[in-house]
């Protein structure tokens, strides 16, 4: 998913945002891996765990934070790529601003090269991630739950529109 360059980018969004703070969800073979790497760059208690939690727990998760960000890459020994952005939709959802990597189903799931609520970024660059977060942390425009490409997002992937593609 990309998570080692968020936790490279955290040191460089703290030094413009003291209280800059990351939450990770989810478990896996590289969690071991992402726990050293926060600590050996300094961010160790910045960087919060969460490991596996029930889908009824995620929205209220969200609706505490400032920014979403989904640094997906592109996986170098299976090429998997993500295929659908239903995490960041769920972010969108809760009036989340989000920074997301050009990965093709990201991109997808928005249908637009950036917005105020979205800004998306080369996949594999930490430099380009913590300009974004700060940049997306900055923009008020970002935290309307109106902002049009926000709006767009939600609506293209409603049920309605769901429902009807299926058909």
């Amino acid at each position: 998913k990309g998570h080692e360059h968020l936790i490279r980018a955290l040191p460089l969004v703290a030094a413009e945002l003291p209280g800059a703070e990351l939450s990770l969800v989810g478990e896996g073979s590289e969690l071991d891996r992402l726990k050293s790497l926060a600590e050996d760059l300094g961010v160790g208690e910045r960087v919060r765990f969460l490991g596996a939690l029930p889908h009824r727990e995620i929205p209220p998760l969200l609706s505490g934070h400032h920014v979403y960000v989904q640094p997906s890459v592109k996986d170098p020994r299976t090429a998997q790529e993500e295929s659908c952005g239903v995490a960041l939709l769920e972010a969108l959802a809760v009036g989340l601003p989000a920074v997301i990597t050009d990965s093709p189903g990201m991109m997808e799931t928005v249908s637009f090269e950036s917005s105020a609520s979205v800004r998306i970024v080369r996949r594999g660059s930490h430099f380009e991630l913590a300009a974004a977060i700060l940049e997306t942390a900055a923009d008020e425009a970002a935290f309307r739950i109106d902002e049009p490409g926000r709006v767009a997002a939600l609506r293209k992937h409603s049920a309605e529109n769901q429902v009807r593609e299926l058909l």
